[in-house]
């Protein structure tokens, strides 16, 4: 019997919609009714996964009869852990309205719905099996006891149910493995469902978002605390969150000392593009890399490049400020900046967090680092037209 019968590429399917729409889910269902329901669509996507990708390693031709009835609890468990995992997927992305297959009947072909009767199945066959409440799905006064399950080959599997009525017969339970895989499949295969639905609900987000247009502001660090305010409503915090609060610091640097005011005013200048690109994205609900970002990249200037172990502490001193459990090393990474040139003679440890990010950038951006996006320089250089004059003199 074949045992990897689940496709996993319609698990990697799901697994992408719900990568690629993370951002939509997390603001609708991360606070839905007072209740996290996002985390319910993690836990069950994982667990599915662990389904998929276990299954095929549960020997159901074990010779060791003990091992093997053990391996058909297994088996019956992980079809109901992933067919849970699917109904309360489609119950969070539905507002709790039921699934298309909850009367369905047609896989065990019994009077009650197949989801019934594969309780009953998992109850005699190793979830409760001292203390049944039915010997067919439908419950009943008496009480049943199933024997362990045994294994008459290619796949048939069988229990005895033992009444607590001393008048009434033992009575043979039997599945057939094929039974419990296309039941299996068929709410395995709602996956596809799923992921049409998460892609026409974060659609139909974005439309809607985007059509609500963004206050524009001339300020620069006007315009930044509005964006900073729609990113939330419209991302939490992901979108642009990182970047605009690092736009936000440099814009509202208080600017105490005495400085080259061109070099200054150049960077920030240069980077004002940031702010518009951020809300065009945001306007259209599209977040991609920005063309450009506000922390140069130093890296390839080869006078930069020798002191990047210094430059990166200090930005991350910047960045987790007081924190930092190294900040007693910064001084001396300060130092030997200002012996270099790279950063200015009064720049000390004490001086405002925001000032120390502007000047750093200002003057990295002053000593040849750049500020565009490496992918869309190489794109623009593969785009970039050769015409060759190749007429032949007739």
């Amino acid at each position: 019997m074949k045992m990897d019968f689940l496709e996993p590429c319609l698990l990697e399917d799901f697994k992408q919609v719900i990568s690629d729409n993370e951002d939509f889910l997390y603001l609708k269902y991360g606070n839905n009714d007072g209740k996290n329901k996002f985390n319910c669509v993690f836990s069950a996507r994982d667990w599915i996964h662990v389904v998929v990708n276990g299954i095929p390693s549960i020997d159901l031709k074990h010779k060791n009869q003990d091992v093997l009835s053990l391996n058909m609890i297994q088996f019956i468990g992980a079809i109901d852990i992933l067919v849970e995992s699917v109904q309360q997927i489609h119950r969070v992305l539905n507002n709790n309205k039921n699934y298309p297959l909850l009367k369905d009947n047609t896989t065990f072909k019994k009077s009650i719905s197949d989801d019934d009767y594969f309780s009953h199945i998992r109850a005699a066959f190793g979830t409760h099996p001292v203390n049944l409440v039915s010997k067919n799905g439908i419950e009943s006064k008496k009480r049943y006891f199933a024997s362990w399950s045994s294994s008459s080959g290619n796949g048939i599997f069988s229990v005895y149910l033992y009444s607590n009525d001393p008048n009434e017969k033992n009575e043979e339970l039997t599945i057939d493995c094929k039974e419990l895989i296309s039941y299996c499949q068929k709410r395995y295969e709602h996956l596809s469902e799923l992921i049409n639905i998460i892609t026409k609900q974060a659609s139909q987000s974005k439309s809607e978002q985007s059509k609500i247009l963004i206050t524009k502001k001339e300020k620069p660090l006007e315009q930044l605390c509005v964006l900073k305010e729609e990113n939330k409503k419209r991302f939490g915090d992901d979108g642009y969150k990182s970047e605009i609060e690092e736009l936000i610091e440099l814009y509202s640097a208080p600017k105490k000392f005495e400085f080259r005011n061109e070099i200054i005013k150049k960077y920030l200048d240069q980077i004002r593009p940031c702010i518009d690109e951020i809300f065009e994205n945001l306007q259209s609900m599209n977040i991609v890399d920005l063309k450009m970002y506000p922390t140069p990249q130093y890296n390839s200037v080869p006078n930069l490049r020798k002191f990047s172990y210094y430059i990166q502490k200090i930005y991350e001193h910047i960045v987790r400020k007081d924190v930092w459990t190294q900040r007693e090393m910064i001084p001396s990474f300060i130092e030997e900046l200002k012996e270099n040139k790279i950063l200015p003679y009064f720049v000390t440890i004490d001086i405002d967090i925001r000032d120390l990010r502007l000047i750093l950038n200002a003057m990295l951006f002053n000593n040849g680092a750049k500020l565009a996006n490496d992918y869309y320089v190489k794109k623009e250089e593969s785009q970039a037209v050769i015409i060759v004059d190749d007429v032949l003199d007739v």
